[in-house]
């Protein structure tokens, strides 16, 4: 595990990352002195992305995520704005988030240039997907519907996160089993928001899941799309209850392909 206390930024390596694409010395000097002072000791060179010879866990378009240490012992996640990202503030994000949680990952502290949330350990839903895929629909239905509960938290919340139809990395599934949906960066607040709309679509089209594990593909759309209709004009529980009902018809949970 490599890492670097804030204290001694190497402005080539971290220093680059912090004030990522363009970097300069007063950047650095106070994005690391307002890490310091809400308590970051230690940023980590884990992750999937490799920049520079430094892990980190995701790059955006509008941001770096970078695995940290806060005090007094807490691993972290520290979304940092990009110096050439169109927001000028991380803020917004931050306060979808928090309406978010427990569904979002917490917040701990939030700015213009930081979110430091709780780091997700866990594994992109296409990943579990594929898996349970391969060992029969036995578990396929039930992750369906956890995903869709999360979903439907989230528009109770009246958070549209707008990258559901894509959830392929959007949704992780931690070691207890729990759904967190991460990355913000495209949600905001809604008065009528169809995130259920947005993963039953993921599922039924896009993942292994309608093609492998549900009977009449053709006719499930038919109902799928007729049901979601009266769910995105009011998403009452019953209407929820309705979409659920037509999966269960259509994929039980028992049946292979035909």
């Amino acid at each position: 595990m490599a890492d670097t206390t804030l204290n001694s930024i190497d402005k080539d390596k971290w220093g680059f990352l912090l004030c990522f694409p363009y970097p300069n010395e007063d950047c650095v000097r106070i994005r690391t002195e307002k890490l310091v002072d809400v308590g970051v000791l230690t940023l980590l060179s884990e992750g999937k992305e490799n920049m520079r010879g430094l892990r980190v866990l995701g790059k955006g378009h509008a941001s770096v995520v970078i695995k940290a240490i806060l005090k007094p012992s807490l691993t972290v996640a520290i979304k940092v704005r990009r110096t050439d990202s169109k927001r000028d503030s991380l803020k917004l994000e931050c306060e979808v988030m928090k309406a978010a949680y427990p569904v979002a990952p917490r917040v701990y502290h939030c700015e213009d240039d930081f979110i430091i949330m709780e780091y997700v350990d866990g594994v992109p839903i296409g990943e579990v997907m594929d898996k349970v895929i391969m060992e029969g629909c036995d578990e396929a239905l039930p992750m369906v519907f956890k995903v869709l509960g999360a979903a439907r938290y989230l528009d109770l919340m009246g958070v549209e996160h707008k990258e559901l139809s894509l959830l392929r990395e959007h949704v992780l599934i931690t070691g207890n089993g729990r759904v967190k949906v991460i990355d913000y960066e495209s949600a905001s607040p809604s008065e009528a928001p169809c995130n259920v709309c947005r993963v039953c679509s993921w599922f039924i089209y896009r993942s292994a899941f309608g093609r492998v594990c549900c009977r009449n593909l053709e006719r499930l759309e038919t109902e799928l799309r007729k049901v979601l209709r009266k769910y995105k004009a009011r998403a009452t529980n019953e209407a929820f209850k309705t979409v659920i009902n037509v999966i269960a018809r259509f994929c039980p949970a028992n049946s292979p392909e035909l």
